[in-house]
């Protein structure tokens, strides 16, 4: 007879199931999680306050949606008692699982169960549990590598990976090729032959928005119901709003030609969901494997063309080169070059890795002088002394919060670095008594390694920053406020000045209704960020 706990329990049951965990075996469903854990609930005479259930989620990120709820529930102390069927079901990422695990579960005086791993933190530590994790989190990346092998091999073999066709194709009826979409392959083959012809780019997007032709995602979303939430919402103006990233995006696009290329982009990792530009050489490609809509001929000489249009300019044009960053990804924007030989042509600042975020460079020199015009006329409009005593607490405050950051982070580093010291050492003595195989041994043992190594090297980092931060902290003088009153507008854009004086500059899109405005936000050396000390014109003044 079982055994009654006279502690009543408020329960939370978890359960989880993801596709790839859905391969038939059914003591794994949902409806048997559900089943199981409810009799093993009720055998105790404990309450279920709800069943949380994420179906068809992954268990390498907790970013699900019952799961949020349960630890909702938590926060408001409506349990105090998980119950899942085992580990794997809470996760399959043992960084994660074990902080849940070991430190926020046991803070918030919630008592978890495993039950098919004989869990219960009612009963102290379980040595074995991380490595359950570990184990679970090695299964994940397991059938991670095993699911990219299959998806190589289709790929190579010319299988269809994404699941609508590109502008300018629609999927047959066996909805395993592509045919041309007449609707819109004359437009595609415009572009090519215009730029072709040596027809400025500004032209073809000029015609394009005059007769009224459909942006690539607009169309896709009339034609075949992709990205619905983003495109119902556009305007007259954005649905035929082409531009240079647009064109590019198709002049670049090989499969105009006819080939497949699978693999393009990449996961950071098999716990993380953002896509990456994947390295060329990485990228499985399958020529011939669609009708082409334009010659190779064609494509080839319009990538010369590019190339030419888009070579560096000279050094001394490019004066921002050291300090312009974009304020989406935080990655150096480079000079390019828009136009034909023996025409006039545009030099802008363009992200390569943010597509389509780029700045030209007369309005960039244009805000530029603006700004530091700006910044003149608020120095000569407050007591110098004034304003180096209330820049000099910017900036102090600035450092005091680094400092706090780097030491909170100094601090969590070496709680890691213990922590995985002992995993380490708990993992020799299972392994030697024969708990763990060897191919999940030297899989874990990896991991820990890596990320010893990663921890110690950022330890010694902080350890550095830390020693230094006292004596980094920017201090302004009169006589530098005096110097900056002293340069004269044609002196602005000088690189030894600007070198001198601008720490960094960020490129950012905002929208204005329909228009997209480019904004740049400079923070100078000693003196700050512009807007901080804007921010203090009431307090000076």
């Amino acid at each position: 007879m079982m055994m009654v706990n006279h502690q009543i329990q408020t329960v939370g049951i978890y359960c989880r199931l993801s596709k790839d965990d859905n391969t038939g075996v059914e003591s794994n469903s949902i409806t048997n999680q559900k089943l199981y854990l409810t009799d093993y609930v009720k055998q105790r005479g404990w309450v279920i306050y709800k069943i949380y259930i994420d179906e068809g989620k992954s268990g390498t990120n907790f970013d699900r949606d019952g799961f949020k709820e349960m630890i909702s529930d938590i926060e408001t102390k409506r349990i105090d008692c998980v119950v899942v069927k085992d580990l794997s079901r809470l996760g399959r990422n043992y960084l994660d699982s074990g902080y849940y695990i070991e430190k926020y579960f046991p803070e918030h005086r919630i008592r978890f169960i495993a039950v098919n791993d004989s869990l219960d933190s009612n009963d102290g530590e379980n040595d074995f549990g991380p490595f359950k994790n570990i184990i679970n989190e090695w299964y994940a990346k397991d059938i991670s590598k095993k699911i990219k092998f299959s998806f190589s091999v289709k790929a190579k073999q010319g299988t269809l990976l994404q699941g609508f066709a590109p502008y300018g194709y629609l999927k047959c009826e066996d909805r395993v090729d592509y045919e041309i979409d007449e609707e819109v392959a004359d437009i595609i083959r415009y572009i090519f032959n215009s730029i072709y012809n040596n027809i400025p780019a500004k032209d073809v997007i000029n015609y394009l928005k005059k007769n009224k032709v459909y942006v690539p995602g607009y169309y896709n979303y009339l034609k075949k119901g992709i990205n619905k939430e983003k495109y119902e919402s556009y305007t007259e103006e954005m649905k035929y709003a082409w531009d240079y990233w647009k064109l590019d995006m198709i002049l670049t696009n090989e499969i105009y030609i006819g080939t497949l290329v699978n693999f393009k982009r990449k996961k950071l990792s098999f716990r993380s969901k953002k896509l990456v530009e994947n390295d060329p050489e990485k990228m499985v490609k399958v020529y011939d494997r669609f009708p082409p809509i334009i010659s190779k001929e064609v494509f080839d000489k319009v990538s010369e063309i590019r190339h030419l249009k888009y070579r560096a300019p000279r050094n001394d044009q490019n004066i921002f080169s050291r300090f312009l960053f974009c304020a989406d990804c935080g990655k150096k924007m480079t000079l390019r070059k828009q136009g034909y030989k023996n025409r006039s042509h545009i030099l802008y600042y363009h992200c390569s890795y943010c597509n389509g975020h780029y700045i030209r460079l007369d309005l960039l020199k244009q805000q530029v002088i603006n700004d530091f015009k700006e910044l003149k006329e608020f120095i000569s409009s407050v007591p110098q002394d004034e304003l180096v005593n209330e820049i000099n607490k910017i900036n102090k405050l600035k450092a005091e919060r680094k400092n706090k950051a780097d030491t909170k982070e100094y601090n969590a580093s070496i709680e890691r670095k213990v922590q995985l010291d002992n995993l380490i050492s708990k993992l020799l003595d299972s392994y030697t008594k024969g708990i763990i195989p060897d191919d999940v041994y030297e899989s874990m043992m990896l991991n820990y390694k890596t990320e010893y190594d990663e921890i110690t090297s950022k330890i010694k980092k902080l350890e550095g920053a830390l020693a230094t931060n006292d004596t980094e902290i920017q201090k302004v003088s009169v006589k530098e406020l005096e110097y900056i009153l002293s340069i004269k507008e044609d002196e602005i854009l000088k690189r030894e000045f600007l070198n001198a004086v601008i720490k960094k500059i960020q490129i950012q899109d905002s929208q204005d209704g329909e228009k997209t405005i480019r904004n740049t936000h400079i923070e100078y050396y000693s003196i700050g960020e512009l807007k901080e000390l804007y921010e203090q014109n009431s307090n000076l003044c």
